[in-house]
């Protein structure tokens, strides 16, 4: 077959397949392709990562939940309730403490009140001591503090009630640049959940106050920093991958 041939062979063909793309256009085949292969196939992925998200999110819940009900029905945090302030029930309480504040990255601070709401029997948060001795303090009352409304977190339900203030959870994103390379032990005094490195620049997600977080930084004379307070959907995230979680397969 001669060049000439070959040439309007190859013509013939891209016109015949232009005219069936332009008769399947107009006729509405590609749409009701869509419709039949690909729409469902995206909106089956999408169905599979929302069960994925709902899923890590109702264990994520459970386990919050399990926490806190061991954390307050153990008899030494009990005993608390009752003002019995033996040092064996006091040691036990610090240690249960500790278990929880280390299993919880949002967790603030812990408070026992009472069930009308008036008097805080325990708290590990200082603003609200009111006086303080080597033996004994004194706490506020809960409607002195003027935090949360207390019907807000009230419940009668055996299984709790989880509730977020995230102006309290004292999480943190913070991305800064510094004129030399620094690590993450620089940072010690922070309580830091996760911690990424690019050369100079720094991007971690630390719980702390501003106050806190800034002047740590700032020590180290930024370049660059930036700080802000992280959403609950942040914190979630950060808890799972804190977790063990990959966030990225979960959510896509």
């Amino acid at each position: 077959m001669r060049s000439g041939q070959k040439l309007a062979l190859s013509l013939l063909i891209s016109v015949v397949l232009f005219a069936l793309f332009s008769v399947a256009a107009f006729s509405g085949l590609f749409p009701a392709v869509e419709a039949r292969f690909y729409q469902p196939k995206i909106m089956s992925d999408k169905k599979q990562r929302l069960e994925s998200v709902l899923a890590a999110e109702t264990e994520y819940f459970d386990a919050l939940s399990k926490r806190f009900k061991d954390f307050s029905s153990a008899d030494a945090v009990r005993s608390a309730l009752s003002r019995d302030g033996s040092q064996r029930f006091m040691e036990a309480r610090e240690s249960l403490r500790e278990k929880l504040f280390a299993g919880t990255t949002c967790l603030g601070g812990i408070r026992l009140i009472d069930k009308n709401g008036v008097n805080i029997h325990y708290s590990t948060y200082d603003s609200d001591i009111l006086s303080k001795t080597d033996e004994s303090k004194i706490l506020k009352k809960y409607t002195e503090i003027g935090e949360v409304p207390f019907q807000s977190v009230n419940t009668d339900a055996a299984a709790g009630k989880i509730f977020f203030d995230e102006a309290k959870m004292g999480m943190h994103k913070v991305q800064a640049a510094f004129n030399e390379e620094l690590s993450k032990d620089d940072f010690s005094e922070l309580s830091i959940i996760n911690f990424s490195q690019k050369g100079k620049l720094i991007n971690m997600t630390v719980k702390g106050s501003a106050q806190e977080v800034e002047g740590a930084i700032l020590k180290h004379e930024p370049v660059f920093m930036e700080s802000l307070p992280l959403t609950l959907e942040e914190v979630f995230i950060s808890e799972m991958e804190a977790a063990g979680y990959d966030i990225n397969n979960i959510t896509g």
